[in-house]
């Protein structure tokens, strides 16, 4: 059985169970508090749902309302994604608890855990999956494939080091060295450079990034999907000093449960709506 978590009270299907992804988790939930809440006719029928959520409904004519059945599911998909952050900072000068004084070393994902994020920014909000779709070799080092719609992110196994990104199966971005977002094993404290040469391969571009992280502190962050014990990330441009993101890391989901980019034009923010792990 596979582990789900998700903001609302979750209805157990028989059809909700294991093989399933998360989008197709979340929609029979939704269609369960939806019957729950009289919103859909008892005889209707959930028929098919897709991997990516999509759903067929099927009911006799004059006795059920496909119009209100849907809009009770918007509403559904809706209350997932929220619910305000509420943040308790443990300070790293005081001891931060077995988590960060024991070391947590790189996750070890298995093909298909899954997480859903919502995503706010000034150009408007978002929902969006990871999963690890694979494990491939590139130039004889395995990476794990995570996948997001039409995109694929590659990290390699050793290190959790980001190679490059395809979308619909053409390169986009190649890092040279791979870009280091965390390093393991990650400890209250630790400080480390992420340099490597981002290539923007459609636009013929290249950058070169100098960042200096550092994991400030254990904090329990209150988020969507749950309330975690987290370590915060602080990334900053080297040459600058100025923020460039803000990550909280979560061990017990291997995964990130938060995290803000301070962009032209305003910040985006990602949070941890659900998740399911093999």
């Amino acid at each position: 059985m596979k582990k789900l978590t998700m903001i609302t009270a979750l209805v157990w299907l028989a059809t909700g169970c294991a093989g399933n992804t998360l989008q197709q988790d979340m929609t029979y939930t939704a269609w369960a508090n939806c019957q729950a809440d009289g919103r859909i006719a008892s005889q209707a029928q959930l028929t098919r749902v897709e991997p990516d959520g999509r759903y067929w409904m099927f009911g006799l004519a004059g006795s059920f309302g496909f119009g209100e059945a849907q809009k009770c599911m918007n509403e559904q998909f809706a209350k997932m994604r929220q619910a305000p952050p509420a943040i308790s900072t443990k300070p790293a000068s005081t001891p931060a608890g077995a988590v960060a004084t024991a070391g947590i070393v790189k996750p070890d994902w298995k093909v298909g855990d899954e997480w859903a994020y919502r995503q706010e920014s000034p150009s408007g909000s978002i929902t969006f999956f990871w999963s690890v779709d694979g494990i491939e070799s590139i130039d004889g080092v395995e990476h794990y494939v995570v996948k997001s719609g039409t995109r694929q992110t590659y990290f390699r196994r050793a290190d959790g080091g980001i190679t490059m990104q395809k979308v619909s199966g053409d390169v986009v971005n190649r890092y040279t060295p791979p870009w280091i977002p965390i390093a393991w094993p990650l400890t209250v404290g630790r400080t480390w450079e992420s340099r490597f040469t981002e290539e923007r391969v459609q636009d013929r571009q290249t950058s070169e990034i100098t960042r200096s992280c550092e994991a400030l502190a254990e904090e329990t962050i209150t988020v969507p999907a749950g309330t975690f014990s987290a370590i915060r990330i602080v990334c900053r441009n080297q040459r600058t000093g100025g923020m460039v993101y803000e990550q909280w890391y979560a061990p017990v989901i291997k995964q990130l449960v938060r995290e803000v980019w301070q962009q032209q034009g305003g910040a985006r923010t990602r949070e941890l709506i659900a998740y399911k792990l093999k």
